[in-house]
């Protein structure tokens, strides 16, 4: 079924349909709750403090649980599960009894293992073509289908076995809205300035039945009424290579993350454009309550758009210096993932200032 909603448009009310749990998908969840009934193998059922200190500091959430049991799931050995994690033996032996004893996962005398989980969700086909008028004025770049897939692959690798999840998108030039939309499970949500992006999306939404949530929104307005959209599991955004730019765009999508504790968003920054700038953004997060966990290097490439002076200079260039040659790709960019269990927004928001995104 697929629908498209505004805020601020006509008064309507959309309702997602949601496909019901497979029996491999009740056992996945049946076996998270035995495991939050266990204790690792070093600790003592009857040693009721430093049980309940693991259960605070270490026991894994259930989006934890599941995205472990993602990067263990297909290895064909016991000695290979320490390649794949890195919990130790006393922390996996819990969550090896549990999906034993839901019948998802058997081990032979010989350590073999034999796998039995939910498959990965069946997508639709995403749109394959960019977005055809990138406007500078927006600073409008977008990355390249493959960079879009390749974002799609990581946010689904953390949200796995169709577990349901609301993925905020602040800024959608790159279209990346209906490739999440696709997988069935990710319901994007898009808080975006241009209302030519979002009518595009709204087209879009319609002529490939995809589920496409946009909210309208200057991101420089640091006070916007967004207390109607519902909070987000996680959320991505790719904004202007600025020291301010990226706060400004990060701060409105902490503004809507959930607070859980290892809820995750993702940062797409070109590190040579922001320079030195790239360790004082990382220091701003860092002390308004955020853990960098992870960085994918070079993920995302963008081709040359129109509006922009990149294609004329690399043109004249390579008649220069290559004979004429020519290059589909102006840069690429890293995708940066981040955790903010309980961000402090009032230190973050002293630290840029939203008037200065654009500025270099």
């Amino acid at each position: 079924m697929a629908w498209y909603s505004e805020r601020g448009g006509a008064a309507r009310t959309w309702h997602v349909k949601r496909c019901s749990l497979t029996w491999k998908e009740c056992m996945l969840r049946m076996a998270y709750a035995d495991y939050l009934e266990l204790l690792p193998l070093q600790l003592h059922p009857g040693d009721a403090e430093r049980g309940r200190c693991w259960r605070r500091t270490e026991q894994l959430t259930e989006r934890g649980f599941s995205r472990l049991i993602a990067a263990l799931a297909g290895a064909a050995h016991l000695d290979d599960l320490s390649a794949r994690c890195d919990l130790d033996f006393d922390n996996l032996a819990p969550v090896l009894c549990v999906l034993i004893g839901r019948g998802l996962l058997a081990i032979s005398s010989d350590g073999a293992l034999r796998w039995n989980l939910p498959p990965s969700p069946a997508r639709a086909a995403p749109p394959a073509g960019l977005y055809e008028h990138p406007a500078a004025s927006w600073n409008q770049f977008p990355c390249d289908p493959e960079s879009r897939e390749a974002r799609v692959r990581l946010i689904a690798r953390d949200h796995p076995f169709g577990n349901f999840a609301r993925i905020g998108i602040v800024g959608d030039d790159d279209l990346l809205s209906p490739a999440l939309a696709a997988t069935g499970h990710l319901q994007p949500v898009v808080l975006e300035g241009d209302p030519e992006v979002r009518h595009h999306l709204q087209r879009l939404s319609i002529s490939q039945e995809l589920a496409i949530e946009t909210h309208p929104l200057d991101v420089r307005d640091l006070d916007a009424d967004i207390q109607a959209v519902p909070l987000v599991d996680s959320f991505i955004t790719d904004p202007p290579y600025s020291y301010d730019g990226v706060l400004t765009f990060v701060y409105q999508g902490l503004r809507l993350l959930r607070r859980t504790d290892d809820n995750r968003f993702y940062l797409v920054l070109n590190t040579m454009m922001l320079g030195r700038d790239l360790h004082r953004v990382q220091h701003a997060l860092a002390v308004s309550g955020a853990a960098l966990l992870d960085v994918k290097q070079a993920a995302n490439r963008y081709p040359f758009p129109e509006g922009y002076g990149e294609a004329q200079r690399m043109r004249a260039f390579l008649d220069r210096r290559g004979g004429g040659a020519r290059t589909a790709f102006s840069s690429s960019s890293s995708t940066f993932v981040w955790s903010a269990p309980d961000p402090d927004l009032d230190r973050l928001r002293t630290l840029f200032d939203p008037s200065q995104i654009y500025r270099r």
